[in-house]
């Protein structure tokens, strides 16, 4: 059966939490939440999670919002083929909404400065809720504090 969730590269922070083990739970994340299909096609082969727009603050990089299940070939021969990116991005709007790069333009600029504790509780938060194992409210964008479980 193939295992949506790879091994986690082992590269520490003092934290004891790396940028590379929360890519990790932020992709598994992002399939979970699609159902394990690609959210394009409803294919379920060789699923890869892709950043919409771009992963250049932890806020983007982290957030539901910004994230889209794809299988492995709708990624590297749509998404990031010159011929067809813009096809794809079209294929984006329909299944998000035609604001999605909008609404992650302005998540870009209005990003929050988090530690690598609180985008960890983020996620492990959304994970847990998206297995069933808690009830609580599914927060698109990461904000400090906003989406705690209360």
């Amino acid at each position: 059966m193939f295992n949506p969730v790879p091994k986690p590269k082992r590269v520490k922070k003092k934290s004891g939490l790396s940028m590379s083990s929360l890519d990790i739970r932020w992709s598994y994340l992002i399939k979970l939440r699609a159902g394990l299909k690609s959210e394009l096609s409803n294919r379920n082969l060789n699923l890869n999670a892709h950043h919409i727009n771009g992963k250049e603050n932890y806020t983007l990089r982290y957030s539901l919002l910004s994230g889209i299940c794809l299988t492995e070939d709708e990624h590297i021969n749509g998404i990031h083929n010159p011929n067809r990116a813009e096809r794809y991005r079209e294929l984006i709007k329909k299944a998000r909404g035609q604001d999605i790069y909008e609404r992650l333009e302005k998540v870009r600029k209005n990003h929050e400065v988090l530690s690598l504790v609180e985008i960890e509780n983020y996620l492990n938060y959304h994970i847990e809720l998206l297995k069933g194992r808690r009830q609580g409210k599914i927060y698109l964008i990461l904000k400090k504090g906003e989406w705690y479980a209360k």
